[in-house]
């Protein structure tokens, strides 16, 4: 909305290859939480915040969590995808995911 586009506030939109997990996010989740830190002009007061933040939000916790539609819950391995998805849906899900974001200006990069 334009309220939100012509304000101060900063936004963050984070996003991952709708067939796999995210992998910069998964290789080191501590570099990215205070990369998002950084942006939003946030400082931890020590390093056992930032663990907590990254615990907090790790796939390994939400995987033990009882949610509803829990079977949408995966390992989270990198390239996992390849094993559930035929290549019909892969490509289904790229031109997907490409219209959704061709007028916002992202798109996905690379292929898994």
């Amino acid at each position: 909305p334009d309220s939100i586009k012509n304000s101060e506030c900063k936004i963050v939109y984070i996003t991952r290859n709708p067939k796999d997990t995210s992998v910069s996010l998964k290789r080191d989740p501590i570099v990215q939480v205070k990369r998002l830190a950084s942006f939003l002009e946030w400082s931890f007061n020590n390093e056992g915040e930032i663990d907590e933040v990254t615990w907090r939000c790790s796939l390994e916790r939400h995987k033990d969590l009882e949610v509803p539609n829990s079977a949408f819950f995966r390992l989270g391995v990198v390239g996992e995808w390849k094993n559930y998805l035929a290549p019909e849906t892969c490509e289904c899900l790229d031109r997907l995911a490409g219209m959704k974001f061709e007028g916002i200006g992202l798109r996905l990069s690379g292929k898994n």
